[in-house]
């Protein structure tokens, strides 16, 4: 008779193989990337960490042997994952997982000669923006869920969904985008959702193994016995907790106000009850009761719901889906005395199973979230709130007074007299106010919101106001925020206040920012260290991922630390810290002084299956050799390590000399690593404060990272002869003074002109460069002519003498040898960042050579204009063994029936090395410009002008470099048999009109510039006009043509020096 699956399992002797592929999908169709046989897998781990009522994805972490990172990337597949079980009399059964997405690049260590790889299953798809809308009038819940699954294309299987509750529940709105403001930006992914349409529908989404059903398609589960019976034969270790349930009723919540309907009607408090809160399908915005209606369908699914919690330790599970009911069999112990077994009912929701040299398996089912409901404020019990509802007549006070009024905490009270109107709207318990005033003479409106938290040990407020108000001569509108964090005398308060205030003759906007720090946080990068070292205690290694986005934490990010421990010692404590020089930014400590009260608060979680053990709070803080710390432990709070955000507060006193500073986070029971496997302990760390006093208050950055106790205020006034603009800063902290601009900035436009005040005008161009600044007029980044586009002048892409364009090489497929070669090069000039950032970020059109051939038509242009100057602008990047000067394309030719050729200044160009093949080669890269006359193009036309054309010729490739010259690192990767290749592009042809225009713009610039009676061209520098030879010049002169050139003020005109 065969084994079944567990009998297998828990046999001791199995063997356990497994075995994988690697899938590419290309659109709709999937292909074989390469099969993984059991011996090229190092390990897998397969686990998920799930609860009911929500959608529960797994994870797969495998380690290839090799480096497999060609074959398996980021958006591959890991299909066919099967795990076989092998008895040792021979019989097996395999166990297949599905398909899992591959989610980060694969990483290859080469110590270890292992490709890790991470994926998750069918649901992972779910994991992007809603930012489609999928709602429609009339769908229903279910008819939701189908169109969320079709548009994330994950497989369902569809009999499976008639377990859902509410499957025909309409849902009234689009809950998840701002359809009325055309909003695409989603605060929802579909996996959020799909979480939601769970808690409706009173079920779990997830996928299976192929014992459960088909591992391609994802299910609606409710809890279901599954007969499988675990005792402590296959067990290393198991613990029975308490039992849970039986679920008796069902609470739909709005939290945080606390309003809940629920059912039945005679739920109490002595009762199991599932919550759920927040869940915006079962909303109405027009029909407060719509959410009424889910509340019995839901009960009729989790209703009976019981289990035991338990955490065990396994030879090795893997036949259990997420939902399966199974028994644990345990013998009771007693005084250390083993009794009797007795079984426990219980459900499979997390996992984490590693298969290696073996199969071990752990699990953990722990109580859900603990929630409390005040069923005599809720609604079906009886109405004990004072409600009141009157509008009182006072005639002879003339005084009508309306009242609207919930409780004492709860109204809204409106007062008329003979004067004006008075409103008051309240909410206390949400810290909410509103008043209105009106009378003959001014009318005003304030909307206040406070907010405050109380923590164990400060208090912290925030409050909102704004205000409107009007009188016959003013109008001003005025928004204000204020927050305070107190304790023991220190306060921080950060205020940010706006005005905006009409007068008759005048109006005015202000905009003010200020922030003052009672108590200063001494560490720097204290939203999480990021940027530091963590050096390491009685660890192997020690590895941090820097600022990771958490809105969770106070700073708004955190740090991943994992360490891995040696492999001696045993069982102690074991961890990270981190030094002076790097959290106060010194060598030598005067920041922390002796005989001073200090706080140091933190915030730290751990990760399951990596999770840490309880703080050694007395190591945190190290002074050095000749210091005592002393810990206050009435206010020091040190929590053990959990999944959740914690914060940790440490009170002390350090006596002695303070030689050092380290903060050190050390773990108990850390265990060492055994020469099989590492271990590895995962700690996230945020928003670090240590301050003076015995007050944790809440976290601010240091002094150094922000600017303390500084206003800001930017201000615009509109009058009937100006206007006036300006910002202005302020520092009261003379420490930090030099870090903020004291001065008060004024633009002010009136009838004489422009006038900038205590700062200077900038004027930049489209590339962020700067035209004119406080150093001048800076000629070459002004523009005074027109650009032309070479795009449109030439003929589509020019392949001239069997050239081809980078754009045509970059998805070019054919077998021609000069073809692959020069696309071969472009890979390897692309692994050069500053190349790399030539040929893709900033080209268009460029041109490589695959023969000797050495120029290349670039474009022509048809009736050239002799008031014009040609000025022609390319990038050219090309490498060589020795002088990449020698290949680079030396001339430009500028023709029409005859042709001036430029010389280039090549030795403008930045030059680098590169290595290939093992091989050390120059290379050269850069911009290069020439310019030509277009009076001297017709001149050597010596014809009709309408005629002329201009061509432009470039010499690509110059055959002038001596032998070694020519053996470029191009050639060096099998380039064909020409001597060389390179690549020139992103041609720019600009005209100018004449020289005087670019003088006028240049009036009162204390600049020397120089004229070049040749071509036409101004620049700030000699240099720029000697990279024309005379060869580029009319015969009739000479490079001595090169003068100083004076600008007359009152004309604009130029003069040379004589």
């Amino acid at each position: 008779m065969s084994k079944t699956v567990q009998e297998i399992m828990e046999v001791m002797g199995k063997t356990a193989e497994v075995v994988m592929a690697i899938i590419k999908k290309s659109g709709g169709n999937y292909s074989l990337v390469a099969d993984l046989a059991p011996t090229s897998i190092n390990e897998m781990r397969y686990y998920f960490d799930g609860a009911l009522y929500r959608s529960v994805m797994r994870c797969l972490e495998v380690k290839l042997i090799g480096n497999q990172t060609e074959k398996a990337r980021k958006g591959y597949f890991l299909g066919e994952i099967g795990l076989t079980l092998t008895h040792p009399e021979g019989d097996s059964i395999k166990i297949k997982y599905g398909s899992f997405c591959i989610a980060e690049e694969p990483e290859y260590d080469a110590a270890q000669n292992l490709t890790s790889i991470i994926a998750y299953d069918g649901l992972y798809p779910s994991m992007q923006p809603y930012d489609i809308s999928l709602w429609k009038q009339g769908i229903t819940l279910k008819e939701f869920l189908v169109a969320i699954l079709k548009q994330c294309e994950i497989p369902y299987d569809a009999d499976s969904l008639s377990l859902m509750a509410n499957a025909d529940k309409v849902i009234t709105s689009e809950k998840y985008l701002d359809i009325e403001n055309d909003s695409t930006e989603a605060a929802y992914t579909y996996r959020d959702i799909l979480d939601e349409i769970a808690k409706a529908s009173g079920v779990t989404f997830a996928f299976k193994n192929s014992l459960g059903g088909n591992p391609a398609k994802l299910y609606a589960i409710k809890p279901t016995e599954s007969g499988y019976v675990i005792d402590e034969s296959n067990l290393r270790s198991v613990t029975i907790g308490a039992k849970y349930g039986p679920v008796k009723g069902v609470v739909l919540s709005r939290e945080p106000q606390e309003d809940n309907v629920y059912y039945p009607s005679n739920l109490s408090d002595s009762q199991t009850a599932v919550k759920i809160s927040n869940v915006e399908l079962i909303e109405d915005s027009s029909n407060d009761e719509y959410r009424k209606q889910f509340a019995k369908d839901i009960y009729d699914n989790v209703t009976g719901t019981e289990y035991y919690l338990y955490d065990l330790d396994s030879f090795g599970i893997g036949f259990l889906n997420f939902g399966d009911i199974f028994t644990l069999k345990v013998c009771e112990r007693t005084g250390g005395m083993i009794g009797g077994e007795k079984e426990y009912k219980t459900i499979f929701m997390r996992t984490d199973m590693t298969v290696s040299q073996g199969v071990k398996e752990k699990s953990k089912l722990e109580a859900p979230q603990a929630t409390s409901t005040d069923y005599s404020a809720a609604e079906s019990a009886s109405d004990k709130l004072l409600k009141k509802t009157m509008i009182k007549v006072d005639k002879q006070e003339q005084r009508i007074t309306a009242l609207v009024k919930e409780s004492d905490d709860k109204y809204s009270e409106f007062t008329q007299t003979i004067n004006g109107i008075k409103g008051e709207i309240v909410d206390t318990k949400n810290d909410l106010e509103a008043k209105i005033t009106a009378t003959a003479s001014a009318a005003t409106s304030q909307y206040t919101a406070l907010k405050t938290e109380v923590k164990e040990n400060y208090v912290a407020n925030s409050t909102y106001n704004t205000f409107v108000n009007q009188t016959a001569e003013k109008f001003s509108t005025q928004a204000e925020s204020i927050k305070n964090i107190q304790g023991a005398g220190y306060i921080t308060e950060e205020r940010c206040n706006s005005l905006i205030e009409a007068q008759s003759d005048k109006i005015t906007l202000s905009v003010e920012e200020n922030l003052k720090i009672g108590t200063r946080n001494i560490l720097l990068n204290s939203e999480c260290f990021a940027g530091f070292t963590p050096t390491k205690y009685k660890v192997k290694t020690a590895s941090m991922v820097p600022s990771i986005s958490d809105t969770y934490v106070p700073s708004g990010r955190y740090s991943a630390v994992v360490f891995t421990p040696e492999p001696t010692g045993g069982s102690i404590s074991r961890g990270i810290r981190f030094v002076e020089t790097d959290i106060l930014g010194q060598s030598t400590v005067d920041k922390v002084k002796p005989n001073t009260t200090y706080t140091l608060s933190f915030w730290l979680k751990t990760r399951s299956g990596a999770q840490v053990d309880e703080l050694e709070k007395y190591s945190v803080i190290y002074a050095g050799e000749g210091a005592s710390v002393s810990l206050d432990l009435n206010r020091s709070v040190t929590p053990t390590p959990t999944t959740s955000w914690q914060k940790y507060v440490l009170t002390f006193t350090i006596t002695g000399t303070i030689s050092k500073f380290y903060i050190m986070l050390f773990f108990k029971n850390c265990l060492a690593s055994t020469q099989d496997s590492d271990i590895q302990y995962w700690i996230d760390i945020s928003s670090f404060k240590l301050e003076e006093g015995n007050i944790a208050t809440d976290w601010t950055p240091s002094e150094i990272d922000m600017v303390s106790d500084a206003t800001y205020q930017s201000f615009i006034k509109l009058l009937p002869d100006k206007i006036s603009a300006g910002v202005e800063s302020t520092v009261n902290d003379q420490y930090i003074a030099d870090k903020i601009n004291q001065k008060c900035v004024s633009v002010t436009l009136d009838t004489s002109g422009v006038t900038i005040e205590n700062g200077a005008l900038i004027l930049k161009d489209e590339n962020g460069d700067s035209m004119i600044d406080s150093s001048g007029v800076h000629s070459e980044h002004i523009n005074f002519g027109n650009t032309i586009n070479i795009d449109t002048i030439k003929n589509g892409t020019v392949i001239d003498n069997n050239d081809v364009d980078v754009l045509t090489l970059r998805n070019y497929t054919g077998s021609d040898t000069g073809m692959v070669n020069a696309k071969a090069a472009v890979s390897v000039m692309s692994a050069i960042p500053v190349l790399k950032a030539l040929f893709w970020n900033n080209s268009k059109n460029w041109f490589c050579h695959k023969t000797a051939t050495n120029s290349i038509t670039i474009a022509e242009i048809d009736n050239v204009e002799e008031t014009q100057v040609y000025m022609l602008t390319f990038d050219v990047i090309l490498a060589t063994t020795t002088n990449g000067k020698a290949l680079l394309p030396q001339q430009v030719k500028l023709t029409t029936d005859k042709t001036v050729t430029c010389e280039i200044g090549v030795d403008a160009l930045t030059a680098g090395n590169a290595t290939v093949s093992g091989k050390t080669y120059q290379y050269r890269y850069g911009s290069l410009s020439c310019s030509i006359r277009g009076y001297d193009l017709i001149k050597i036309k010596k014809a009709n002008s309408q005629n002329a054309k201009l061509r432009i010729v470039s010499i690509a490739m110059s055959n002038q470099g001596t032998t070694s010259d020519s053996l470029s690192w191009l050639q060096a990767i099998n380039s064909p048999t020409a001597d060389h290749m390179g690549f020139v592009g992103n041609f720019k042809l600009t005209t100018f009109v004449g020289a005087t225009l670019n003088a006028r713009a240049l009036l009162n610039s204390n600049t020397n510039y120089y004229f070049d009676l040749g071509t036409g061209i101004l620049a700030a520098d000699e240099i720029s006009c000697k990279n024309l030879s005379s060869a580029a010049l009319p015969s009739a002169q000479s490079t001595d043509d090169l003068k100083k050139v004076y600008i007359d003020p009152s004309t604009g005109q130029l003069y040379r020096e004589l």
